[in-house]
């Protein structure tokens, strides 16, 4: 049995069965670390089923030290650092894996269009920005572009962030035409799932169905291949919900849950679906679910993704609450009020929200890649 069946037990919540095959998968393929974490899901799944009966968990198989996960860990440490402020506790932490993380792409996860050390670099670059050293910052941040044009061409769709942020949509959309010609889009689906994405920002509703098709049968491949990228489950998910697919979109969305159970935004797109659906009770419950034990940075951050999915159920007041709380960061907190207000056409709020902007002490705390290509 394939891992794409093992996952379609799984979506099905037929975790025994899924159970039994993984044993067999982890046998043939001993250092994936990944079919370990979805074995331990299963676990436990099976036993809050079985809460209330005896049951006795079966002895978990040894799980090999991933490096990775080791990577992950120091990274989120130095993002939170710089979240709070302590930009020389972040700076130590990204030089200490500067040189370690690998230039592969899908070997972390890391935001789109950004090759790993050269996105580390690019931390670098705006911890020393913030810290007032303007030399090591352009430093840093040139090397990350020389990282980035090492790996991928120089041609190809890298710049197409810093193309969004100027407005250029056309030299953009060359770029991933550029983009589909040479690269592998197994090796690389964000491709496709980005050009959707920017024919939506720009109102292309003319082809908007033919692209969204295009992404869902380009992912579709990709996963039949690389069944253990949760990301792309996700990106999947979020896809056939805009198409309106939602039984598929859940089934899609538990297999990312699966693959990688404690990270929250895999749950809230739970709740989004729900939402979406009309099931307002289900979105309810998943939210409430996040309240209670850990889950990835949730208690902390982007409260403003709660909001979104309670003002898909139409609840506004308690949206806007969860956006107010939104304490991440103060970029994020205006931004997503902004979006809110500019949805209700609230005038007045928005004048407001600029007064309290301007008024904001660690609102210049922050800086952007636009910044950091001025140095240059």
């Amino acid at each position: 049995m394939k891992i794409q069946d093992v996952l379609n037990l799984v979506a099905r919540e037929d975790y025994g069965q899924a159970q039994e095959e993984l044993k067999k998968i982890i046998a043939e393929n001993p250092n994936k670390n990944e079919l370990y974490n979805l074995y331990a899901y299963c676990e436990k799944c099976i036993a809050d089923i079985c809460e209330n009966e005896d049951f006795e968990e079966e002895p978990k198989p040894g799980k090999p030290k991933d490096k990775m996960e080791i990577y992950k860990e120091m990274y989120e440490k130095a993002v939170t650092f710089a979240d709070q402020g302590e930009y020389k506790k972040a700076l130590g932490i990204f030089e200490l894996i500067a040189d370690t993380v690998p230039l592969k792409e899908t070997a972390l996860d890391w935001p789109s269009f950004r090759q790993p050390r050269a996105k580390v670099l690019e931390d670098i670059a705006k911890c020393h920005f913030l810290l007032g050293n303007m030399d090591e910052a352009k430093n840093k941040f040139l090397q990350s572009i020389d990282i980035e044009l090492s790996v991928r061409d120089k041609n190809s769709y890298y710049r197409v962030p810093f193309l969004l942020k100027k407005k250029d949509y056309k030299e953009a959309f060359r770029l991933f035409d550029f983009a589909l010609i040479m690269e592998n889009y197994v090796d690389k689906p964000d491709i496709y799932y980005e050009r959707y994405k920017l024919h939506k920002t720009v109102g292309n509703t003319k082809n908007l169905k033919y692209y969204l098709q295009q992404t869902l049968t380009a992912l579709e491949t990709v996963l039949s291949v690389k069944p253990l990228d949760y990301n792309l489950y996700k990106k999947y998910a979020d896809l056939l919900t805009e198409k309106g697919d939602y039984p598929q979109a859940l089934l899609e969305n538990a297999k990312a849950i699966a693959l990688w159970s404690e990270f929250y935004g895999f749950h809230l797109q739970r709740a989004e679906i729900y939402a979406c659906m009309g099931q307002k009770e289900k979105a309810i419950e998943v939210l409430n679910s996040l309240e209670k034990g850990y889950w990835h940075r949730i208690n902390q951050y982007h409260l403003s993704e709660k909001g979104k999915v309670y003002e898909l159920m139409g609840d506004l007041k308690t949206a806007e609450e969860y956006y107010l709380q939104e304490n991440s960061s103060p970029i994020l907190r205006y931004n997503v009020l902004y979006d809110f207000y500019q949805r209700q056409n609230r005038k007045e709020d928005i004048e407001k929200l600029r007064q309290e902007q301007r008024k904001e002490p660690h609102f210049q705390d922050r800086v952007s890649e636009r910044e950091l290509t001025a140095l240059i």
